[in-house]
């Protein structure tokens, strides 16, 4: 059987060799697994009219956001002197311009949602925002709105999968956990020990951490100014400050200090729920912080309080909503 990721890497690469070979001269014919200075590219589509571009396609289970990810494209593009580099699974792609930083937080990037594009839509896609790129010296206009959906999408569908089986273990190991899951899954008429029902559990649990991050963070860039706080003082960052030992006491306190300071209670208080119970390990705790870094990079002071309110239709699929 046929890994996705492998199905998914062959796809885009014959896509994308009929596409150029068809419609776009100005490409060379592109190049799967290509040498980087003895390591493997997965893709590089050559040009030396419309800009190259070095491709990390990765398994669906990874955010293509995480920084060792973008990291390990850019080192290939940067040692393959190419401008442009991106990184995706099937359902996520980021295509990103090195001329606009030197750091890996500040590349600018332009965002393709797979989910709503066939492979051959998208490839289409991509191959004339390079082109506009290359000729224009920026990325086109996209909406911020989208682009820090992308940031969202990425980490709750590659996160829920490490709680579902985090919670598994947990229903069979802990009492208390058991019991607060079940009493969740009969308040919300789920079977309570039914594959599906851990799969939501997770899946909720991984949207209402990814709203509170985002919430937090589109608040805290308003304070004190905007938004008064008891104390006179802006919120802490959500990023700086802490490690990966002291993360969940990182995000309980800056949670707390929000409800305190402001309010908010009815979007950050879950105390007595299944949820302030669900556990963690190394794994998800990188992923969090990965996924702390790109939120307070991103421009979301420029997007309006729609997304906010819009993120669980978005993540969450209407079958799977209470």
């Amino acid at each position: 059987m046929v890994e996705p990721e492998a199905k998914f890497h062959s796809e885009l690469f014959v896509r994308l060799k009929d596409e150029i070979e068809s419609n776009f001269p100005d490409y060379d014919e592109p190049k799967i697994e290509q040498d980087v200075e003895g390591r493997r590219a997965d893709i590089y589509v050559p040009s030396k009219r419309t800009g190259e571009v070095i491709i990390e396609v990765k398994r669906d289970d990874v955010n293509p956001r995480e920084r060792e990810v973008v990291k390990q494209a850019y080192d290939y593009a940067r040692d393959k002197d190419t401008e442009y580099f991106a990184t995706c699974n099937s359902r996520d792609f980021f295509l990103f311009d090195t001329r606009q930083g030197y750091d890996l937080d500040e590349f600018d990037y332009y965002y393709f949602d797979l989910r709503s594009l066939s492979v051959e839509e998208f490839v289409d896609e991509l191959l004339l925002v390079v082109n506009y790129l290359f000729h224009e010296d920026e990325l086109p206009e996209q909406a911020e709105k989208e682009k820090v959906l992308g940031i969202l999408q990425s980490f709750h569908s590659t996160i829920w999968e490490p709680y579902e089986a985090l919670a598994r273990d947990k229903y069979e190991s802990s009492e208390p956990f058991r019991q607060k899951f079940e009493n969740w899954a009969r308040e919300n008429d789920y079977e309570p020990d039914a594959d599906k029902t851990f799969k939501i559990a997770a899946k909720q649990y991984a949207y209402l951490l990814t709203n509170k991050v985002l919430f937090y963070e589109f608040v805290r860039r308003k304070t004190p100014d905007e938004i008064p706080t008891e104390s006179g003082f802006p919120l802490d960052s959500i990023h700086e400050h802490t490690t990966l030992e002291m993360m969940e006491e990182h995000l309980r306190d800056c949670f707390d200090s929000i409800v305190d300071e402001i309010d908010y209670e009815a979007v950050f208080d879950d105390e007595a729920s299944l949820f302030e119970e669900f556990p963690q390990n190394k794994k998800t705790l990188t992923r969090i912080e990965d996924f702390l870094n790109n939120i307070v990079n991103a421009d979301i002071g420029e997007i309006d309080e729609d997304l906010l309110g819009g993120i669980y239709e978005e993540l969450i699929p209407e079958q799977e909503r209470k």
